[in-house]
């Protein structure tokens, strides 16, 4: 989990500053929020379906 919210910081750090220092996002910029965005939410996705898999062993198992 804590992996996931370093990769969401460095966006939300810039929404945050197109909020109170009326800062623009360019083209580039906006690709690569979407770029870490989509990458913690595979990570997230992935672990969760790891969570699963191992709760299906372990309940075949006992």
């Amino acid at each position: 989990m804590t992996a996931i919210l370093s990769m969401m910081e460095p966006v939300m750090t810039f929404l945050l500053s197109m909020v109170f220092l009326q800062e623009r996002m360019s083209f580039i910029q906006m690709i690569g929020g979407l770029i870490v965005l989509s990458g913690a939410m595979l990570v997230a996705m992935g672990k969760e379906q790891n969570d699963k898999k191992k709760e299906k062993a372990t309940s075949i198992s006992a």
